[in-house]
């Protein structure tokens, strides 16, 4: 079961910091990290397996979902364009 998901600032500011690195992907995969992001609703980071960024979001009531997207896709949320993602509830 898939969850849909406005862009939202918290997780924009995180996709202008990964663009502030300036970092190719095969940079990113270098330095792999799966909580190199730590927000209040988003904890996630390069996943060199996947060749993508993998992030978890947490909702109000606490529940876990799982959500991953290229290197573009997070330069355009940079960039300003409102974009939607798409969740799948984390597995238990």
């Amino acid at each position: 079961m898939y969850v849909e998901l406005e862009v939202d600032q918290e997780f924009a500011a995180i996709c202008k910091q990964i663009k502030e690195e300036n970092k190719s992907e095969a940079e990113w995969r270098l330095i792999e990290s799966d909580s190199m992001f730590q927000t209040e609703n988003y904890e996630g980071g390069f996943d060199a397996t996947e060749m993508e960024f993998c992030f978890s979001y947490y909702d109000a009531a606490g529940r876990e979902y799982w959500f991953q997207l290229p290197l573009a896709q997070v330069q355009e949320i940079a960039a300003g364009k409102s974009l939607k993602l798409y969740l799948r509830e984390a597995e238990k």
